[in-house]
């Protein structure tokens, strides 16, 4: 199997495996595509609101569904503190 970088129309990079001509994300974007097809169905922005997030990535890819996971939980809960009542 040959792969070779792959840079996607986000400015993120993925993997090219020229045998089949498959990228590892979509070409638009693997950021766009952790956050499309992971983070949102995974509800990781409500989650992280009741306090406790838990995330196990078995290394499997390249690690961008663990980071956008990871970023959209601390955003959420960064709005959550911005908005919250101040007494």
């Amino acid at each position: 199997m040959k792969l070779s970088r792959f840079l996607t129309l986000d400015n993120t990079e993925t993997f090219l495996n020229s045998e089949v001509q498959q990228t590892y994300h979509s070409q638009t974007g693997a950021v766009e595509e952790a956050l499309k097809k992971y983070a949102i169905p995974c509800k990781i922005a409500e989650v992280a609101k009741t306090g406790t997030v838990r995330i196990l990535d078995m290394f499997f890819g390249i690690g961008y569904n663990s980071a956008m996971a990871i970023d959209v939980a601390l955003e959420s809960i960064s709005l959550s503190a911005e908005t919250a009542p101040r007494m």
